[in-house]
């Protein structure tokens, strides 16, 4: 079973069918919802759902530090993480977890594989900004050489890699 974190900012309209879809696999016994928006999506997912949960960052300090917050709520040993945009297959979520069940410690999804897209509807800097980012994360991080999309935003991984190495982490 695997928990999956959906750090949002004012996406009250696209979570809820995305919880559902979710909670429709056998895989995902929890979802986490961590909103630092101001549209009420943590309590509309509180009302909605008996298998999961919102919580509500006032203050919320990022999408980093959001996904944390998830890992640090989750009640399973593999933990997944999808933006709440809609921009992620549900079923491209749910083979990242089957990746880890099956042995991997992590998985890593990529918008820029066979089946992989960006949206049509990404602007020119948002594009640049990707770009930019994973050329960064390659230069940073020797591992994330191997991957197509280090920036995507969607990957599950085994719980107790991210909080062996919790201390260490410093959101920015």
């Amino acid at each position: 079973m695997a928990t999956v974190v959906l750090p949002v900012l004012d996406e009250r309209e696209t979570v809820p069918a995305i919880v559902s879809q979710l909670l429709d696999y056998a895989s995902v016994s929890e979802v986490i919802v961590v909103d630092d928006g101001e549209d009420g999506a943590a309590a509309l997912i509180d009302e909605r759902f008996a298998d999961a949960r919102g919580i509500h960052r006032a203050n919320g300090d990022g999408l980093s530090s959001a996904v944390l917050r998830g890992v640090d709520e989750a009640e399973t040993e593999i933990v997944a993480c999808m933006d709440g945009d809609g921009q992620h297959p549900v079923g491209a979520t749910v083979a990242g977890i089957e990746l880890v069940r099956d042995g991997a410690d992590v998985a890593v999804g990529t918008r820029r594989g066979a089946s992989g897209r960006v949206a049509a509807d990404w602007s020119t800097y948002r594009r640049a900004v990707s770009a930019g980012a994973t050329v960064l994360a390659r230069l940073a991080v020797p591992q994330a050489r191997e991957l197509t999309d280090p920036m995507s935003g969607l990957f599950a991984i085994r719980r107790d890699c991210v909080m062996a190495a919790r201390d260490r982490l410093r959101p920015a």
